[in-house]
């Protein structure tokens, strides 16, 4: 019998039995092929191989998530304490969870094998320290340069609003750079910062500015007030001040409501309205600040509550827009 003939069916027999298969878990020295100085590394497993790599990755992640959050509370904490203000409000804490489930971005294949005892794909993740260390260190300079940037406009800005919105922007960018500097330390490498900002000061300002403001709030067309109520009830559930004479306002939020009932001819009898809202924000100074238009269209068994239906629509939209820019 040829040689290689015989060393072929040999092979199909090793493989049938169990003998040959790819590289075990039991035989990887981990630390040798990615030496823990070097890389932070995860494991991970399924019936596919495209799910083992999700199940690595998930598992550096949740390494990141609970350290950010716990981190950026305590930072948030310590800053807003000297204010009196309850840090943990609704939008700082939707904050901190949102920069904690960022994308863990860097993170490679380091090695990949299928185990035919466990019938199972087996991965494992890794992440290059001092590389992703430089990368993160890179952004922490970026938001310093931004962040002071927004200090400079701060100064400038004529109108308390306009003060407020730059200040949150260095909020925002603060959040930002402590969630990189998290990362750092949760890899043993050294936070970099170029920017020396003591943040009491200005989280102490962004709350005196807040508390200072006030907003009138004027809808035109807006039969029986019906729009102008819900919007102003919105900005006072978010903690604006309200005042019910113009000349005492600090900022001037104005509208516009057109409401049409549309002819659909449908069988069931549903009865459909449109509505369109436009919203300007301005300030004393005529600047306008924000501007939003929302086009929406309802249907109920009667058009006075089809139009309530799509003013709820335009006002969620509107004020989801506001709550991110104000």
């Amino acid at each position: 019998m040829n040689k290689q003939i015989v060393v072929f069916i040999m092979s199909l027999f090793l493989i049938s039995c169990g003998a040959y298969k790819k590289t075990n878990l039991s035989n990887l020295d981990i630390d040798k092929l990615f030496p823990d100085k070097k890389y932070l590394s995860a494991k991970g497993s399924d019936d596919l191989e495209a799910n083992a790599i999700l199940n690595a990755k998930s598992e550096i992640a949740s390494i990141f998530e609970s350290k950010i959050v716990s981190s950026l509370s305590s930072s948030v904490s310590t800053v807003s304490n000297s204010s009196g203000q309850n840090s943990f409000n609704r939008e700082v804490k939707n904050d901190i969870y949102s920069l904690s489930t960022v994308k863990i971005k860097g993170l490679t294949v380091g090695k990949s094998w299928y185990d035919n005892e466990r019938k199972k794909y087996f991965v494992i993740v890794v992440l290059d320290r001092d590389k992703t260390a430089k990368i993160w260190n890179e952004e922490i300079k970026n938001l310093d340069i931004k962040m002071s940037a927004f200090l400079d406009a701060e100064k400038k800005a004529e109108s308390t609003v306009l003060k407020y919105i730059k200040l949150k922007k260095v909020y925002d960018l603060w959040l930002q750079k402590k969630t990189f500097e998290t990362k750092l330390k949760i890899i043993n490498r050294t936070p970099i910062s170029f920017e020396d900002i003591d943040f009491k000061d200005i989280f102490n300002k962004i709350v005196s500015l807040k508390n200072s403001m006030r907003f009138f709030v004027k809808i035109e067309n807006d039969e029986n007030s019906k729009v102008e109520n819900v919007l102003a009830s919105n900005f006072s559930d978010n903690g604006y001040l309200l005042v019910k004479e113009q000349n005492k306002a600090d900022v001037f939020v104005q509208g516009n409501f057109f409401s049409s009932n549309l002819d659909m001819k449908r069988d069931d009898n549903m009865k459909f309205v449109r509505v369109r809202l436009s919203i300007r924000i301005l300030d004393t100074f005529d600047n306008k600040i924000f501007e939003f238009e929302e086009n929406k269209r309802a249907g109920h068994l009667t058009f006075k509550e089809a139009e309530n239906k799509a003013i709820n629509k335009c006002l969620k939209s509107i004020m989801s827009k506001i709550e991110a820019d104000l």
